[in-house]
């Protein structure tokens, strides 16, 4: 019986020693050496599920699995209900999070309609509309700043001049406010006002010189004022910085795949997410635009290798692009010249001839907005005069969209730097004044030099926009009815559209953002409406207007190009912002900094109210010492990740030479193969022979 009972045992063991295979010593039939290796195996067992199912596979009696199982379930109790807590934290966690993916892309503003746009022209057309929506973003936390800690504090608390006679200036600048008034206007005039951002516009929330410095409930306005500027800066700093650290790990990713491009596109450029059938479509348009630009760079690329094979040749087209360069370059100086020339054309009529013009409102906006038709003439005019001369240097699609971005950033920052230069030599002449005026003919007598700076930063946006919108209805839409309608007008052809000029409306538009921001806090609003209205405008000359383009553009590096421009855009106008806060003299008549000598002595000030420990821990901080320090460190940190990101490329280039190398050692064996194949077909076929004989015997 006992035999019997042992051939029945036939389940499958693990591996165990001699001793192991003793006779059964347990009464109940267990085999202990099976059973010691099962419960070491129990003890070595992660996972609950896991002890349970070696249990159930024992060969031993139920009431023996039942004593083991309550053993162990004393032992995992604990850490089943923490693993299980776990598990369920974790997949909760994970759902929230695909929840809040969901819904942030369903509220993504304008996602549709830039999906429809990239169907009909390629994703370079699309890249523009998804910058646009990054700017509006970008402006909306900017004006949610500002409307939190400085322009709602002063609409809802009343001001208060409580602490503010022991300052040297008080009595002066009590003076200088009550001199300084304004012409309400009427009629007509409050149109023209609105316009030019004078009479009852220099009294509103728009402009700095209608803010205070000290606010019922000990709200330190001037501080709050300074401090938020500051901060929209460093916002901006972060948002672009990530931003552009994205794209670039993009780009030295897809870098690296350069080879397999198109593959990478077929096997991973398709969303399953979509459930839209319209959405699908357009997405399969821009996945083709893709391939198409992809096909023609690779062809054009080959083309010019041809062509460009003679010395000759290659000597004719860098005589081109050099006479091109020469060109552009003497139209920037035109440019600068020309925008100096009427800005003080304009300064010097409005402030030293202003009788003239005084009771002729029209002439009065003519010439208030001279320096700014200027600016915007020559940003809109020359841009058509690079994309027509860049056709000559033979560069590829996307490196024509760096060039020409390139150039035309030239001209909006000049332009900007030309009127800053301007607008600082009245300011540095204003600024040695006080409210009495003087008799000096070559200085502006400038009450509130700070409103005067917005008020031109203020027209240039309204300007720029009225620019923008005019253009799409005024001439591209009729252009492209016209060239539908009439065959005569076929050579000019129906309207594209450029991705360098409009990206470049945007740059410009957010870089007198980031110079306006000091003296009018509501410019990022303005923007805000502006980029909202420029979407649907654009939109409609991309769907309605440009036919699909005949080039295609890539996407790829076009938006990090767009991040590094504005990126310098940015710095260059953080410089004049920073240096009117430590060294440029208030306005004694309006503003929160009347009182003050500069605008950080207000930082100052609130610093040495501090308790003295934590006064003390800022001067530390700011001293040059620990500055110093803190910059070499910095210094020495950058030097280092360079030295790791260099071994770290040197190591992938390593690997990518063996991969490419065992590739072709792989094709060089295959065709050692065939060549055999070819040479001995019969000996082969004999071998396959006997391989299926083998295979067919059956043990």
């Amino acid at each position: 019986m006992n035999s019997l009972k042992k051939s029945n045992k036939i389940a499958p063991m693990p591996p165990s020693s001699p001793a192991d295979h003793a006779p059964d010593f347990c009464t109940e039939g267990v085999n202990l050496g099976h059973l010691r290796f099962s419960l070491g195996n129990i003890d070595a067992c992660q996972d609950w599920k896991q002890c349970v199912q070696h249990i159930k596979e024992l060969p031993s009696p139920i009431s023996t699995k039942r004593l083991l199982l309550k053993r162990f379930s004393r032992k995992w109790s604990i850490q089943t209900d923490v693993g299980t807590m776990t598990k369920q934290a974790t997949t909760k966690s994970q759902k929230f999070e695909r929840f809040v993916s969901d819904v942030t892309y369903s509220l993504t503003l304008w996602t549709s309609s830039i999906r429809a746009i990239e169907g009909v022209h390629g994703s370079g057309v699309a890249s523009y509309f998804t910058f646009l929506r990054w700017i509006f973003g970008l402006n909306l936390a900017l004006f949610t700043l500002l409307l939190g800690f400085v322009i709602l504090p002063m609409g809802l608390l009343p001001e208060t001049q409580r602490d503010l006679i022991i300052y040297p200036n008080y009595n002066k600048s009590i003076e200088c406010s009550r001199s300084y008034t304004v012409d309400e206007g009427t009629g007509i005039s409050l149109l023209f006002s609105l316009l030019e951002g004078k009479g009852w516009m220099e009294k509103t929330f728009m402009f700095y010189g209608y803010y205070v410095v000290r606010l019922e409930h000990h709200y330190n306005l001037s501080l709050s004022y300074i401090m938020t500027v500051i901060a929209c800066l460093l916002v901006s700093l972060i948002l672009m910085t990530k931003h552009t650290a994205h794209s670039v790990k993009e780009t030295i990713i897809s870098s690296n795949n350069q080879d397999v491009k198109v593959s990478s596109q077929v096997l991973v450029g398709w969303d399953f997410s979509l459930s839209s059938s319209q959405t699908a479509q357009g997405k399969q348009l821009g996945v083709f635009k893709e391939f198409e630009a992809a096909a023609k760079e690779e062809m054009y690329l080959r083309d010019r290798t041809k062509r460009l094979t003679s010395k000759l040749s290659r000597c004719k087209l860098y005589l081109i692009r050099l006479l091109v360069n020469l060109v552009i370059l003497a139209s920037l100086a035109g440019a600068g010249c020309l925008i100096f020339s009427v800005t003080t054309l304009s300064t010097k009529y409005t402030f030293q001839e202003k009788k003239q013009s005084k009771g002729n409102s029209w002439l009065s906006l003519l010439i208030t907005y001279l320096p700014s038709i200027t600016i915007t003439f020559c940003n809109g005019f020359l841009p058509v005069v690079f994309d027509s001369l860049v056709s000559f240097e033979d560069y590829t699609e996307l490196f024509i969209i760096k060039i020409t971005l390139l150039r035309t950033v030239l001209v909006r920052l000049a332009s900007i730097v030309v009127l800053v230069v301007t607008l600082f030599t009245q300011v540095r002449c204003n600024a040695a004044l006080d409210c009495t005026g003087s008799s000096s003919p070559d200085c502006a007598h400038l009450k509130c030099w700070e409103t005067y700076v917005g008020q031109q930063f203020y027209r240039l946006v309204i300007t720029d926009f009225f620019a923008l919108v005019g253009f799409v209805l005024l001439l591209e839409l009729p252009r492209m009815f016209l060239c539908s309608k009439f065959k005569l007008l076929d050579p000019i052809g129906p309207p594209q559209f450029k991705i360098p000029p409009n990206v470049l409306d945007l740059i410009y538009g957010q870089t007198l953002v980031w110079l306006g921001l000091l003296f009018t806090p509501m410019l990022p609003g303005i923007l805000i409406l502006k980029c909202f209205v420029v979407f649907y405008v654009k939109k409609l000359s991309a769907l309605v207007a440009c036919p699909p383009v005949k080039k295609s553009y890539r996407s790829s590096g076009i938006n990090r190009f767009f991040m590094l421009v504005l990126l310098a855009a940015y710095v260059l106008c953080v410089l004049p912002v920073i240096y009117t806060m430590f060294n440029i003299k208030p306005s004694r008549g309006c503003g929160p900094y009347r009182v003050y000598d500069s605008m950080i002595e207000s930082v100052q000030v609130a610093i040495e109210t501090l308790p003295s420990f934590m006064a003390y821990s800022y001067n530390v901080v700011t001293s040059v010492a620990v500055t110093g320090t803190i910059i070499l460190f910095l210094c020495v940190t950058i030097f280092f990740m360079s030295l790791v990101v260099s071994a770290y490329r040197e190591n992938n280039k390593r690997l990518r030479d063996l991969l490419m190398k065992e590739g072709r050692n792989k094709l060089q064996l295959l065709k050692q193969i065939n060549m055999v194949r070819r040479k001995s077909p019969a000996k082969v076929s004999n071998v396959n022979e006997g391989q299926s004989t083998l295979q067919d015997v059956d043990y």
